[in-house]
C-alpha cells in the first residue's frame, strides 16, 4: 500500500500579492480572518478511494478542486472521524479550513490514505444501511448505488451522514445558554497586542448585554467622548465576549472600509449575511454592524460596494426577527405606467409542457406582452393544432430548423420582438401567479438592473432556483435548491429580492436595448447551457446588477423538454462549455455567496 501523503508537510506559503486567511505554525493552523482558507501545495493522486485522516483535536475542512473537470469536493474530518473520497484521479488542489474564528487550532497532521478494498466494501455497506433505516426512497438509494459503482466520478463520503462539530469557537453559543463568560484576556495577548493602538468603539442603539465581558476593553455608551468607529446594535441584540475584538481585527485588515456587517445567532440559527447588497438591505442593515467615525450613518447604495465588508460569524445573539422589508417599486411603477414585454419560448413539440405555459401568458397574465415562439423543427400534430389555436390569439411562430442552439433560439427570438423588453422563458413553466410579470418589471425597469430572475418551484412546492451562485459544485450552481416551503420562508434572500451574480434562462427579464449591448447570448461557445451565467456576467461587466426576484414565482418542470446531460456526447458539450466559461471568467468567488456556506452542494449546508 502507498505511504499516506501529509498535506501539511512542505506546506507552500502565501501567494505573492494575495491576502493572508491562514498560515500554518508549529501547533497547526493559524486562521488570520474568519473561515481563512489556506492553500497547499498541488497534489497528484491515481484513481480510486481514498481516506482523509485528522491527527490533532480540531476539526478540519477540506477542499479539493479538480481542475481537469472544474469539480469543488469539500468535506470535514475529525480525528474521530475520517472522511472517504472516490476520485477520478489527476491533479488537484488542496486548500484547508481550520475553524470560523481566528485563532490557532491545533493539527499534527492531515493526510492521505489509499483506502483497502474490503474497507471500502464495509464503508458503502454501512452507509446504505444507514440509508434504509432513515427511510430514504428506493430510487434515492438506486442512484447512489449507480454513483459509487460508476468509473472516473469524483465525490466524497461521510462515515456517518452527519458529524456534529463547531467551526464557530469557543464563543459561538456561550449565549445560547444565557449565561455570563468572562473570558481569560491572557488567552488573547497576542492579538490584542496587535491591535495596539486599536480603535475606540462607540457603542449605539439599545443597551446591549454582553459590553462587561468584552475581551477588547477600548468601548464607551458616551458619544461626547472620543471614537474611531460606532458599533450599532438592535433590539435584543447580545455580544460575544470577542465581538469587539473581531470588529476591530476587521477595521485593521481593511483600512479602505468604512462599513462592517456581521452575522449572529438568531434563536439558535446563525445568520448567513452577505457584505454588499442594496436590494436585500434596502435602506435598513442587519445588526450588529460597525461604522467608522467621520463617516455618515451609512446606507447601501448601488455606488458603495467597495466600501462593504463582513465579519462571517456571530459575533451577537438575539432572539428578535431579523428586519427585512421588499424592496420598493420604482416611481414610475407606482405611476401605473407598464411597459410591455416580448416573451420569447424555444420549443421543439411536446404540445403536452407548452399548453400549460400558453395559457398562462393569454389566460393568466394581464401585464401588456406579446409571445413569441421559435419553433425548432416541430413534426407533431398537436402542437401545430396549438400553433394554431393560439395564432389567433396573437402568438407569433418563428421557424428555426436548425439543430438545437438555444443561444441561437433566443437570439432570433429576440430579433423579431417589438417592445423594449424581453423575457425569455422556457416551455416548461406553469404561470400560477397571475403577477409574476409585473414583478419581474417593476425591477428590470430599473437603471441599475441587467438580468431579473425568478423564484421557481418544483411541482411539489421544493425550490428549483433561487439565483445562480459562482464557485458552487461545478464552477456554478443554484444554491438552496431543492429546499422546502419552510425553508424558503427562513431565509431573507429567498423570501426578499435580492442580488445575484447570476440567474438562470429558463425566466430571465432583461432591457432590450441593454441585451444586445452585451452581445446577445453567446451561440458559439455556450450553445446549450451556460449561456444565461455568461450573459449576466457581460451584464456585470458593464456595471448593471442581476437581481432574484423573490415575488416572481413559477413553477418549472425542469429538464422535461430537453432532458438531462447524461449521454456521451452531452458530457463531452457540457465539459466543453465549462471549459470556455473558465477560460473567459475564470474560477471564482461569488460576492453574494455567503462564505459561512459549503461550496459541495446545492443544498444549504454550513461548513
Amino acid at each position: 500500500m502507498p505511504p499516506a501523503i501529509n498535506l501539511l508537510q512542505n506546506a507552500s506559503v502565501t501567494e505573492e500579492g494575495a491576502k493572508e486567511e491562514a498560515r500554518p505554525v508549529d501547533a497547526g493552523i493559524k486562521v488570520i480572518t474568519p473561515w481563512g482558507q489556506y492553500k497547499l501545495p498541488q497534489v497528484t493522486l491515481k484513481p480510486g478511494w481514498y481516506e482523509f485522516t485528522v491527527t490533532g483535536p480540531s476539526p478540519l475542512t477540506l477542499q479539493l478542486y479538480e481542475p481537469e473537470h472544474f469539480r469543488l469536493i469539500e468535506l470535514q474530518a475529525t480525528q474521530d472521524e475520517p472522511a472517504y473520497l472516490r476520485l477520478s484521479g489527476g491533479v488537484y488542489d488542496p486548500a484547508v479550513i481550520a475553524g470560523g474564528r481566528p485563532g490557532i487550532y491545533a493539527f499534527e497532521a492531515a493526510s492521505f490514505q489509499v483506502l483497502p478494498q474490503w474497507r471500502r466494501f464495509g464503508l458503502l455497506a454501512g452507509r446504505l444501511l444507514q440509508a434504509l433505516r432513515q427511510g430514504m426512497s428506493l430510487g434515492r438509494i438506486t442512484a447512489l448505488i449507480r454513483l459509487a459503482l460508476a468509473k472516473n466520478k469524483t465525490y466524497g463520503l461521510r462515515a456517518q451522514a452527519k458529524v456534529e462539530t463547531d467551526h464557530l469557537g469557543p464563543h459561538a453559543r456561550y449565549d445560547l445558554a444565557q449565561r455570563e463568560i468572562r473570558p481569560d484576556p491572557s488567552r488573547y495577548a497576542d492579538r490584542l497586542a496587535a491591535l495596539v493602538p486599536g480603535p475606540v468603539f462607540l457603542i449605539e442603539g439599545h443597551t446591549p448585554d454582553g459590553l462587561d465581558s468584552q475581551i477588547y476593553p477600548h468601548f464607551t455608551r458616551d458619544a461626547a467622548q472620543a471614537h474611531d468607529a460606532v458599533v450599532v446594535l438592535g433590539e435584543g441584540d447580545r455580544l460575544t465576549p470577542d465581538a469587539l475584538m473581531l470588529f476591530a481585527e476587521a477595521l485593521a485588515a481593511d483600512p479602505s472600509k468604512t462599513l462592517f456587517l456581521a452575522d449572529k445567532w438568531v434563536g439558535d440559527v446563525p445568520t448567513a449575511h452577505v457584505a454588499w447588497d442594496p436590494i436585500l438591505y434596502n435602506g435598513g442593515l442587519p445588526t450588529p454592524y460597525v461604522y467608522r467615525a467621520g463617516a455618515h450613518q451609512p446606507l447601501m447604495r448601488f455606488d458603495n460596494q467597495g466600501d462593504c465588508a463582513i465579519v462571517s460569524v456571530p459575533v451577537a445573539s438575539t432572539n428578535m426577527d431579523e428586519f427585512y422589508r421588499e424592496f420598493p417599486r420604482p416611481m414610475d411603477m407606482c405611476a401605473n405606467s407598464q411597459p410591455a414585454c416580448s416573451i420569447i419560448i424555444p420549443t421543439r413539440d411536446r404540445a403536452d409542457l407548452l399548453s400549460a405555459c400558453l395559457a398562462g401568458l393569454f389566460e393568466n397574465t394581464p401585464w401588456p406582452h406579446e409571445v413569441i415562439v421559435v419553433d425548432n423543427g416541430s413534426v407533431q400534430l398537436e402542437t401545430f393544432a396549438l400553433f394554431k389555436e393560439y395564432g389567433g390569439k396573437g402568438l407569433r411562430i418563428i421557424r428555426a430548423d436548425i439543430d438545437f442552439n438555444f443561444s441561437t433560439l433566443c437570439n432570433l427570438g429576440a430579433e423579431a420582438a417589438i417592445y423594449d423588453y424581453l423575457v425569455f422563458l422556457n416551455n416548461d413553466v406553469v404561470l400560477h401567479q397571475p403577477d409574476w410579470l409585473e414583478r419581474l418589471m417593476e425591477l428590470a425597469i430599473m437603471p441599475e438592473a441587467g438580468a431579473v430572475g425568478a423564484k421557481l418551484l418544483y411541482g411539489d412546492g421544493r425550490l428549483q432556483h433561487g439565483g445562480v451562485m459562482l464557485g458552487l459544485t461545478q464552477l456554478c450552481g443554484h444554491l438552496w435548491r431543492g429546499a422546502g416551503t419552510d425553508e424558503q420562508g427562513d431565509e431573507p434572500r429567498l423570501k426578499y429580492s435580492s442580488l445575484r451574480s447570476a440567474v438562470t434562462g429558463a425566466c430571465l427579464c432583461v432591457s432590450k436595448e441593454k441585451f444586445k449591448k452585451v452581445g446577445a447570448f453567446d451561440e458559439v461557445a455556450f450553445p446549450v447551457t451556460l449561456n444565461d451565467v455568461d450573459l449576466c456576467r457581460k451584464f456585470e461587466e458593464r456595471g448593471w446588477y442581476n437581481i432574484f426576484s423573490a415575488k416572481a414565482v413559477l413553477y418549472h418542470l425542469e429538464g422535461e423538454s430537453r432532458g438531462d446531460d447524461d449521454s456521451a456526447g452531452k458530457t463531452f458539450r457540457r465539459g466543453l462549455e465549462l471549459l470556455q466559461f473558465s477560460q473567459r471568467w475564470g474560477v471564482r468567488g461569488d460576492l453574494f455567496f455567503p462564505v459561512v456556506f459549503s461550496r459541495k452542494t446545492e443544498t444549504c449546508q454550513f461548513k
